[in-house]
């Protein structure tokens, strides 16, 4: 149990888990079935040192091109929306993990994070793994891990789209508060050599950004772990 673990392991009082994929076997890889992943259970998390009020699921939708069949052992995505107590005050976060493969669903789904986050008041954290690098990444395709082409994706320019959310790391995002200089200090992806950004943290109601980064671990994931130190 990786959330019961890692609450302990870092002793923050406070956490909360949606459940994002729950499957009682997963026939992945294909061949042979001594391989399959089998039973799957998977989501997010949110660990905080202040009480956390409320947590919640709000799913998305699966890419509509793959077949039923398809979707229904296909991994399943979802937001996971929390209000924090900060001593009175009232925090916004969302913990996102978006759509990979499909760039359709993948900035579906960012325009429904955009409507969401659009309806929450107050100071707001909005991060985790968009997918997406920033709409001027200087390179968007010929990765040479991945055959993926963003020439075209929209994700991040549709989440930002009429919302007063800032970046926390690097100006090569619109709208970013501070840090400008080169692309590759906010890279993520692949964790071992990364060449771009798909994980952010998005940031309304504070006065600034004091400190931010990624930490080149030794990976524990296949993305780079993301930080900030945002103040009131």
């Amino acid at each position: 149990d990786q959330f019961a673990y890692l609450a302990q392991a870092v002793g923050l009082p406070h956490a909360c888990f949606v459940t994002t994929w729950n499957l009682n076997w997963l026939p992945y890889p294909s061949w042979p079935p001594s391989r399959h992943l089998g039973r799957i259970h998977s989501g997010q998390a949110i660990l905080s040192r202040h009480p956390i009020r409320d947590c919640t699921r709000v799913e998305l939708p699966q890419p509509d091109e793959y077949p039923r069949w398809y979707r229904r052992f296909f991994l399943h995505r979802s937001l996971q929306v929390a209000t924090i107590d900060l001593g009175g005050r009232a925090l916004s976060a969302v913990n996102v993990h978006l759509e990979a493969f499909s760039q359709p669903n993948r900035e579906d789904q960012a325009t429904r994070l955009r409507d969401l986050v659009a309806g929450l008041a107050g100071p707001l954290i909005v991060a985790g793994d968009f997918n997406a690098p920033p709409p001027d990444a200087a390179q968007k395709s010929g990765f040479v891990d991945e055959d993926i082409d963003f020439s075209t994706d929209t994700t991040i320019a549709r989440f930002l789209d009429g919302n007063d959310l800032r970046a926390s790391l690097g100006a090569s995002d619109p709208g970013a508060s501070d840090a400008a200089g080169p692309e590759s200090p906010a890279f993520t992806f692949p964790a071992r050599a990364p060449t771009r950004r798909l994980d952010y943290v998005f940031h309304r109601g504070f006065a600034d950004v004091a400190l931010a980064g990624v930490d080149p671990v030794d990976p524990a994931s296949d993305h780079l772990p993301v930080w900030t130190t945002l103040r009131f």
